[in-house]
């Protein structure tokens, strides 16, 4: 059998030429990106999306976590540059997670509570939602929630955040009483956000739009 070349392998082997040393400086410490898999595994993301996201074969990924064991091989030491550099830069969005994650509640609640300050009624946003009215006022104060309910809250903003209650259905009492309720736990209006920056907890709301909504209330 013809010898394998000088490589990553040979250096694997116990080769330690020039040209099996060079070609482990290559390499790098396969296990934060394992850690970096564990942690979107935790999330949710399965292998196969993990790959997709990365742009790389499933195979590849599936060998960092858990080796060959058909070959009798463990999971892998050191790996390319470029392969470390792509499984890393997944940072899975909301509409990659599975629907059971449980996330920050920060951008659902936000958005629950600026729909209510619009003057959206409770009730019609649960309905809508598909849940009690119960359910959707401990949303309004959760810290945790699904993603699936993040996704199914997010559509529902981007729906309703630039339309008129009143124009849909709900009268004047029922328009009114949302909005004096969300002064009244100084909950701010859809325009005091950012959109780009509404699920970043650090962020803060435009304080001029929350004071308007406060004037036409009392007005």
């Amino acid at each position: 059998m013809t010898p394998r070349r000088h490589s990553w392998a040979g250096y694997q082997r116990g080769c330690r030429c020039h040209i099996c040393s060079y070609s482990a400086r290559r390499y790098q410490d396969a296990e934060p990106v394992r850690a970096h898999i564990r942690a979107l595994q935790a999330q949710g993301i399965g292998i196969a999306q993990i790959a997709r996201l990365a742009g790389v074969e499933h195979g590849r990924v599936r060998e960092i976590l858990n080796g060959l064991p058909s070959r009798g091989q463990g999971p892998r030491k050191r790996i390319r540059p470029a392969l470390a550099e792509a499984v890393l830069r997944v940072q899975p969005s909301l509409d990659d997670l599975a629907a059971a994650t449980v996330i920050d509640a920060t951008g659902t609640r936000r958005r629950l509570q600026g729909l209510v300050a619009w003057g959206w009624p409770q009730v019609w946003l649960a309905n809508r939602l598909g849940t009690t009215e119960t359910h959707l006022g401990k949303m309004l104060r959760a810290e945790r929630v699904t993603a699936r309910m993040a996704r199914a809250v997010r559509g529902l903003y981007s729906d309703l955040s630039s339309q008129d209650p009143r124009a849909h259905g709900v009268n004047r009492h029922q328009y009114s009483r949302a909005r004096a309720a969300a002064v009244a736990e100084s909950w701010p209006p859809p325009a005091a956000w950012d959109e780009e920056t509404m699920d970043d907890p650090d962020t803060r709301c435009d304080a001029a739009a929350r004071a308007a909504i406060r004037r036409e209330v009392a007005a």
